[in-house]
């Protein structure tokens, strides 16, 4: 147990409170994208500007799953209030690249009754609904094995007990297995060719079923994926935390390799 917490706090969030998943219910509010448009989304956009969660977000990319972390450097609202300036970097395997693009709101919904947690009394009278839109990122330069990033963004979103527009991680609370997802793909500049590319900030979406072999939300990838980029993060769940491997596997995750 205490190795799991470890992990925990590695990728920022402890003692989360699992509830239900979010967003089964059918929406009946329409398209209120209107709501948003005074307000700053730059801290629901990437968690880590809360400082409550890992400063880059993993996820898969090509037919083989390999990992990739994307890292948000800054975000910035534009003239246009539905679209945000966002600069970053990629990383696959040692290489890493800047990008830069834009994500721009599209719809917003929310749901046709509250999710409340029992448990969480101070969650009373939220309510909850999900933002979408879409990306493109450019890598830079324009060089061989650089591309675009494109595709869709989903974002949960709700509003706490003082009407205040948040995501659905509050408190270290954990109403969904995503706060946020972008769907899509990376474009060679050099060959045109597609290859499928997502990631989130819990669970992983576009990987297939036995990807994760935890039992929880958290990642833990299956051994047949792992020597695609995996390897820490496995070592990190499977290894005692007094092993060299362990030590190692923990050394390299933290390194601010955006930097």
């Amino acid at each position: 147990m205490k190795r799991i917490l470890t992990i925990i706090l590695i990728y920022g969030i402890t003692n989360p409170i699992i509830s239900q998943t979010i967003f089964e219910e059918p929406v009946n509010s329409g398209n209120i994208i209107t709501l948003f448009k005074d307000k700053d989304l730059s801290n629901l956009l990437h968690p880590n500007h809360d400082k409550q969660f890992k400063p880059s977000y993993d996820g898969v990319i090509g037919s083989n799953y390999r990992r990739i972390q994307i890292h948000f450097s800054s975000i910035e609202k534009t003239n246009n209030p539905y679209v945000y300036l966002i600069q970053g970097k990629s990383k696959v395997g040692d290489n890493v690249f800047p990008f830069i693009g834009n994500i721009t709101i599209t719809h917003a919904v929310k749901m046709n009754k509250d999710i409340i947690d029992e448990e969480m009394a101070y969650e009373i009278g939220r309510v909850n609904g999900f933002i979408k839109g879409n990306y493109v990122f450019h890598e830079t330069p324009k060089e061989k094995s650089r591309g675009i990033f494109k595709g869709e963004i989903n974002l949960n979103w709700g509003l706490n007990e003082y009407g205040i527009i948040v995501s659905s991680f509050t408190d270290n609370y954990v109403a969904s297995k995503h706060t946020i997802t972008y769907k899509g793909i990376w474009e060679s500049y050099n060959t045109g060719n597609k290859l499928t590319c997502c990631w989130s900030d819990y669970q992983i979406p576009c990987a297939p079923d036995d990807f994760n072999v935890s039992n929880g939300y958290d990642i833990i990838p299956n051994e047949k994926y792992s020597r695609n980029g995996w390897e820490n993060v496995r070592t990190l769940y499977i290894e005692s935390e007094n092993s060299p491997e362990w030590k190692k596997a923990f050394e390299a995750e933290i390194k601010e390799w955006w930097r």
